[in-house]
């Protein structure tokens, strides 16, 4: 976010919003895929 000028305080706001869930996703998932693993494993065995 540091590379792009913003003009205002707004577009500023308006690009971390829409930046923001790509951080997200990895983690959200890694805790999917963790989460239907055990469930998963849980009904097999």
């Amino acid at each position: 976010m540091e590379t792009v000028g913003c003009t205002n305080h707004a577009w500023e706001t308006l690009a971390t919003i829409c930046v923001a869930p790509t951080a997200v996703w990895g983690p959200a998932i890694i805790a999917l895929a963790i989460a239907y693993y055990r469930r998963r494993t849980r009904a097999a065995g």
